[in-house]
């Protein structure tokens, strides 16, 4: 309603200004001026031409009250031929005159209508309000990330309201104008301007309540917010860069907000105090930041005098153990004086060049051992695969060999497989060699035992019954002996008992000992048989 207000009186203003400046008046003071009855016709009908060229809409008041002026001079002493050229241009501008009004007056039917339409769909527009607010697109203010964002819903609702409000008062003040400066009857222009009222009064009021509880609440949320943040000079809570993006966020949203005046002034006010308060803030932290910085750098002195130390050492023959418990002493040291996060970075850097000698040593010298190892583990794969070889060529050669040469040749190359300290798979590759081996010279002495003479074969038997026989007396003596020791760990025997049975087993142990030598002695003989 304050907009309509507005139109109202500024096209009264419009009026009056053109009643002071009323250009019959000119025309009065022109025909005075002039003393002949054609010099007054030619000013007249001057006057009536500018009226219907006037820019925008004719002034057809001042035509038709200069056309009557005009008829009656028209009477007066005018020389005949002058009074035909003059009626003639009298009648023409009247023709015109009407013509124009008649195109005009279509003009404004057309407009009449059309505002007439627009009013219709203001109309059922504030008919199904509701329908109207809910069918509009709703909004996002962005205030998830902000102190409001408990009332993001509330917000959002009012102003998604608002939003449609405003869209149609400034439909109302749009048509509002129109009828105003559209050439029509009086009674059709108050007639529609009635109905304007009429939906005016619906928008406005609702407008101006809605307006004034959004203001309110926003105002109130402000004062919260600067009452959390900025208690007694202080920023608490949260970073200032933080505060200082919601300060920017809040100042955007009361933009975009339907605020009144008082409360958009306030609180831009109040937002921009904080924000004076936190550039004062960020002031002194700047300069208690420089302040660290200066002791940040005393102390990154102090440290990189101890990191040349470190330098100076690590470039001698130093082991990395040292130089590691001299760099971790360093960073104890760090620990215990205030240092930035960018000096400590560049510190660190510092003790990793310093300690590079020391490290590029300990590098080469595990290359070293690594290019040892790795010839050594060559030159025993080639003794493998000399093994393998030779195992291979022994049993290629086994038909041509006797017993004694092959057993000769086994025995050296299992002498070198032992010293070689083969892994498992490699083990069990020699292994299988071997056994294939044995089984060859087994077969080997079978041969050579079937070509024995029977006395010789008799005499084999013989041995080997009484290697067996005295094999099985081993085993005796040993169970006996086994026997007494279980007896003499019993602690129930006397003095006089443990050496008795000391005494059998020092007997038994002689028996063994005499039966192993005869048992070894047999086994040669045995052998050279086979051979």
């Amino acid at each position: 309603m304050d907009m309509l207000n507005e139109g109202e009186a500024e096209s009264t203003t419009k009026e009056k200004r053109e009643e002071i400046y009323s250009p019959l008046s000119e025309l009065s003071k022109q025909l005075e001026k002039e003393s002949t009855a054609e010099n007054k016709i030619r000013v007249c009908l001057d006057f009536m031409r500018l009226s219907l060229l006037h820019s925008g809409t004719p002034r057809f008041k001042d035509f038709w009250e200069g056309r009557k002026i005009c008829l009656p001079l028209f009477k007066e002493t005018v020389s005949p031929k002058v009074r035909s050229a003059f009626w003639n241009e009298y009648v023409e501008l009247s023709n015109e005159a009407k013509r124009v009004k008649e195109i005009l007056d279509e003009q404004s039917a057309f407009a009449v209508e059309q505002i007439e339409l627009a009013i219709q769909a203001l109309e059922r527009d504030l008919e199904h309000y509701d329908l109207t607010v809910s069918q509009s697109p709703d909004l996002s203010l962005g205030l998830e990330n902000l102190s409001l964002k408990e009332k993001a819903e509330i917000y959002e609702q009012i102003q998604k309201e608002l939003s449609v409000l405003n869209v149609l008062a400034s439909r109302v003040n749009a048509m509002r104008k129109e009828v105003v400066k559209t050439e029509m009857r009086v009674r059709i222009k108050n007639k529609l301007l009635d109905r304007l009222s009429v939906c005016g009064d619906k928008i406005f009021p609702r407008r101006k309540e809605l307006v004034k509880e959004i203001s309110q609440m926003f105002s109130s949320d402000i004062e919260e917010f600067i009452a959390f943040h900025f208690q007694e000079n202080e920023i608490k809570k949260i970073p200032l860069y933080i505060l200082r993006e919601e300060i920017k966020e809040l100042q955007a949203i009361a933009k975009i907000l339907t605020l009144n005046t008082h409360t958009f002034t306030q609180t831009r006010l109040a937002l921009s105090r904080a924000w004076d308060q936190l550039k004062e803030l960020d002031r002194e932290r700047k300069q208690e930041t420089l302040q660290k910085r200066q002791i940040f750098k005393q102390n990154y002195d102090l440290v990189l005098e101890k990191i040349k130390e470190l330098a100076d050492a690590c470039s001698k023959e130093i082991s990395v153990e040292d130089c590691q418990k001299l760099s971790s002493e360093i960073f104890d040291f760090m620990r215990t004086v205030e240092l930035g996060r960018d000096e400590v970075r560049a510190l660190k850097e510092e003790i990793q060049k310093a300690k590079n000698p020391s490290l590029e040593r300990a590098r080469q010298a595990e290359e070293e051992r690594q290019r040892l190892a790795q010839e050594a583990e060559n030159l025993r794969r080639e003794k493998i695969q000399g093994l393998k070889e030779g195992l291979g060529d022994l049993l290629s050669e086994a038909t041509d060999l006797d017993v004694d040469a092959l057993c000769a040749k086994r025995d050296a190359l299992l002498q070198t497989s032992v010293q070689l300290m083969l892994n498992k798979a490699e083990k069990q590759i020699s292994d299988r060699l071997f056994r294939q081996l044995k089984d060859v010279i087994d077969e080997k002495k079978q041969k050579a035992l079937l070509m024995l003479s029977e006395e010789d074969q008799k005499a084999f038997d013989q041995l080997k019954a009484a290697v067996d026989e005295k094999k099985k007396q081993r085993a005796e003596i040993k169970n006996q002996l086994e026997h007494y020791r279980k007896q003499l760990g019993n602690s129930g025997f006397d003095f006089e008992k443990a050496m008795q049975i000391r005494e059998f087993i020092e007997t038994e142990k002689e028996a063994l000992e005499r039966l192993n030598t005869s048992i070894a002695e047999i086994e040669e003989r045995i052998d050279e048989i086979e051979a």
